[in-house]
């Protein structure tokens, strides 16, 4: 069938059915439809646990086989994953098996090339979905439904088009049985909508069947003509999505102490950022050693400012003498001897911009005393509250960015008191209720300069002052606390 016709023919396909409802009125109709589809979630989830539990112990031995092999075949890790916007448009993270060479950028169009010799075969008979059977039995995804895209897609969608996410995304649907990706953008979506009008059990079989049909005949398994960008262009011109540039003054802050051996390259990885719309506010408390000689060689740009202390007062007087400096409509902070990495501000600014956060913060990774990554990365939860904050102290000051146009220079102002961080997080929890986390490795934590926090019993006495005296918990609940925190703080370093 031609591309230019596929819409019409589904469309037509719908109208087809609609003559049977004639004799009821379109408010009945509408109940019917409500009452059915509700009813069929509930059944279709139910066969999508029995059969997701089966398959994966089914499959079991098919899973190590095609890890094994990708590990054999190329460098890399065996599974790809990737956020995914999904029922209602909430988003969760896509298992699959990776077929691509781990330096692919899968949303290029030219990605063909870049498949491994496993990956070829994997596509071919579809096997690298099936780690989505974990997605299923969690229940972000089903195994028909529309194919879960990136969040791009979401973003540039009209409001017609965005009621694909009105079921569970699938491991196989409509769009992807009848055309796979040989159908342009817009006709996938039309399928999928056609789907959703028509949600039934007869309608699941019908996909099921074709499916094994297009498997079979190995039809269009690899990227589109135009690629993810390319999809996401033509529903951006389509939709006239064209926003206006985002780009605001960061403001970022970093307290120094005696950091002469690490200044350096803290500064530098602010320099190297993809963004650029920033001013540094350099303060240095008072240190004894060559730090200010290290940072003046930076401050022949205009968007460095170097403030000294005359005595020495602790981070947190040395950061709150950064943010009554600061101009920028976000703020930021750096430790001295901890780097970002390059996107980190393009990524955050972003970021704030897609939530509307006022208070944000990302994943990190630990590195050696020299700043060499030792893989170990500490993953942050979509949001957090403050109850979650007392139990989860994953927040890490270097991640941490603020909107100040939703907040006030006090409401940053961080107490005099052991863990001043922390206490600050909390504080400004309460007032904005949830923080966003962007799971993204933002920044670089590097323990070998750590200090005060490296000592884990006095990190422990920290934060029970922090329940008692600074909280002013009571004892039972500080008790629940503190057992959540030290859960967490082990889960982060083993």
């Amino acid at each position: 069938m031609p591309r230019k016709v596929v819409a019409d023919s589904v469309r037509q396909e719908s109208l087809r059915l609609q003559p049977k409802y004639n004799l009821l009125s379109t408010q009945t109709v509408r109940r019917w439809h409500e009452l059915h589809f509700r009813v069929y979630g509930v059944v279709k989830r139910g066969l999508d646990l029995v059969f997701a539990a089966v398959m994966l112990v089914a499959f079991l031995p098919l899973f190590l086989i095609v890890a094994v092999a990708i590990k054999i075949d190329s460098p890399g890790p065996v599974f790809f994953r990737q956020k995914r916007t999904g029922l209602s448009g909430r988003e969760f993270e896509i298992l699959k098996f990776r077929s691509m060479a781990f330096d692919n950028d899968a949303r290029d169009a030219s990605c063909a090339d870049k498949y491994t010799r496993v990956g070829k075969v994997i596509r071919r008979i579809s096997v690298d979905e099936l780690p989505q059977l974990l997605n299923v039995l969690i229940g972000q995804m089903s195994f028909i439904g529309p194919r879960p895209w990136v969040p791009e897609y979401f973003e540039n969608m009209n409001e017609r088009e965005r009621g694909r996410v009105k079921v569970r995304p699938g491991i196989t649907g409509l769009a992807a049985a009848r055309g796979r990706n040989g159908l342009s953008v817009t006709e996938r979506i039309e399928y999928d909508l056609w789907y959703i009008e028509h949600y039934s059990l007869w309608q699941d079989v019908k996909v099921v069947v074709l499916t094994l049909k297009t498997v079979v005949s190995g039809a269009d398994v690899n990227a589109g003509k135009t690629g993810i960008h390319g999809d996401i262009e033509v529903l951006r011109r389509k939709n006239r999505r064209e926003e206006p540039p985002f780009s605001p003054l960061v403001s970022v802050v970093m307290p120094v102490h005696n950091a002469e051996k690490y200044v350096g390259e803290a500064i530098q990885s602010v320099f190297d950022q993809t963004y650029q719309n920033w001013e540094l506010i350099v303060v240095d408390d008072a240190s004894s050693d060559g730090s200010s000689e290290v940072v003046s060689k930076f401050l022949s740009s205009d968007r460095v400012k170097l403030v000294c202390l005359p005595e020495n007062g602790g981070a947190a007087k040395a950061r709150n003498c950064g943010v009554r400096e600061a101009q920028g409509e976000l703020i930021c902070f750096i430790d001295a001897d901890d780097l970002w990495v390059k996107d980190k501000l393009s990524k955050q600014v972003a970021f704030m911009k897609k939530t509307g956060a006022a208070f944000a913060f990302g994943s990190y990774v630990f590195a050696d005393a020299s700043g060499r990554p030792n893989g170990k990365v500490v993953r942050v939860p979509a949001t957090i509250t403050y109850k979650q904050a007392l139990k989860n102290t994953t927040i890490w000051t270097s991640t941490v960015m603020f909107d100040m146009r939703k907040l006030s220079r006090r409401d940053i102002e961080m107490p005099d008191v052991v863990s001043e961080d922390t206490a600050t997080w909390w504080k400004v929890l309460k007032m904005v209720g949830e923080a966003y986390g962007l799971d993204d490795v933002v920044a670089i934590y590097r323990r070998g300069g750590k200090t005060l926090s490296s000592n884990k019993a006095v990190a422990v006495k920290r934060i029970w002052w922090l329940y008692r005296k600074f909280e002013e918990l009571n004892l039972p609940y500080s008790v629940l606390n503190f057992t959540g925190y030290a859960f967490n703080a082990v889960r982060r370093r083993v």
